[in-house]
């Protein structure tokens, strides 16, 4: 927690000096569920540009490993704000079931493009 704090004022610091700066940024994951729950995790959006956000389009797939033996998993976002922010949700409709989840989340927008692979842990609580 205090990494993710310090990562934030680093990066908000750094942009309140360079007002022409066009960066969008995602965190680390927060995982708000468990082993056979739906999915509920968020990943933290810094915008810096409203135009950013307005053209935003988000991209999630799962990955599989090589042997099937995890099955394929459909995830749904939205983007949402709260007290703490903007944040990406990432949902499933079913349960999961294997203790390891990959996800690749792709970001485009207007002035960029933004790649990024999670792997959670999940615990069984």
């Amino acid at each position: 927690m205090r990494k993710q704090i310090t990562t934030i004022l680093g990066f908000l610091l750094y942009l309140s000096f360079s007002a022409e700066i066009g960066a969008l940024a995602v965190f680390e994951v927060e995982l708000k569920s468990h082993l056979n729950q739906p999915l509920d995790a968020r990943i933290p959006l810094l915008v810096a540009k409203e135009a950013e956000l307005s053209s935003l389009n988000v991209n999630i797939k799962a990955v599989t490993d090589k042997t099937d033996k995890q099955r394929f998993v459909t995830l749904r976002y939205e983007i949402k704000e709260d007290e703490g922010g903007r944040y990406i949700k990432v949902m499933s409709r079913e349960a999961i079931r294997e203790p390891v989840l990959s996800f690749i989340l792709e970001l485009n927008w207007s002035e960029g493009r933004l790649i990024r692979e999670y792997s959670l842990l999940i615990d069984p609580q």
